[in-house]
């Protein structure tokens, strides 16, 4: 009978524990739930990220994540299309939040399969861990006044593969938060940037 009051101060030491975990929005010894850290004077990483896919000028666009199926612009039974134009306002289109969120950094390889306008089928095998190196966070923000205690959105980066006629791409698109420069102000800027990490033409 003894052992429930240690036991129940346990849980609440964890519980605790869990829980300044989730006010710092960083990684720290014991806190495996957070997607990224910060570091003064060190790069914003990341843990977990997002995928969303976009096509323009193609059809038949397949991904695949691993062993996991990302994405299929045709299904059976389904009749193929070959998708709009890419235009000014997709440019830098703001996908994060979307598409599939939760995912290691990193799964696997990246598959792409598609056709080209022409009917031409390509296909492409990425390795992530190449293009994303050390899983340093793209932008083009001053690190100095990157806010360390919520550097970026918690579900962190939303890695896009863009798929126009020929051209295969892959962006990294964040919300940075940025400490005022107002030294009085009690709000954070969100800077929202969109990277391009790859790009090859077949």
């Amino acid at each position: 009978m003894k052992a429930k009051p240690r036991l129940y101060l346990a849980i609440l030491k964890y519980a605790a524990a869990m829980a300044a975990c989730s006010v710092t929005f960083m990684i720290q010894e014991g806190c495996s739930p957070m997607t990224t850290r910060s570091v003064p004077g060190d790069a914003l990483r990341f843990r977990e990220h997002a995928i969303d896919v976009t096509l323009f000028s193609a059809t038949q666009m397949e991904v695949i994540y691993g062993r996991r199926l990302v994405y299929r612009s045709v299904f059976p039974g389904s009749r193929p299309e070959v998708m709009r134009e890419k235009t000014q306002d997709d440019e830098r289109r703001d996908l994060t939040g979307g598409g599939m969120l939760g995912l290691r950094a990193f799964e696997g390889p990246l598959e792409v399969k598609w056709r080209s306008r022409d009917g031409v089928p390509h296909e492409a095998v990425l390795n992530l861990e190449e293009i994303f190196t050390d899983r340093v966070v793209l932008h083009q923000e001053d690190p100095a006044r990157i806010d360390p205690s919520l550097p970026m959105q918690t579900s962190g980066p939303t890695i896009v593969i863009e798929v126009n006629n020929r051209t295969l791409s892959l962006y990294m698109q964040v919300h940075i938060y940025l400490r005022s420069l107002d030294a009085n102000a009690r709000t954070r800027e969100d800077r929202f940037n969109h990277t391009l990490a790859y790009s090859k033409t077949f």
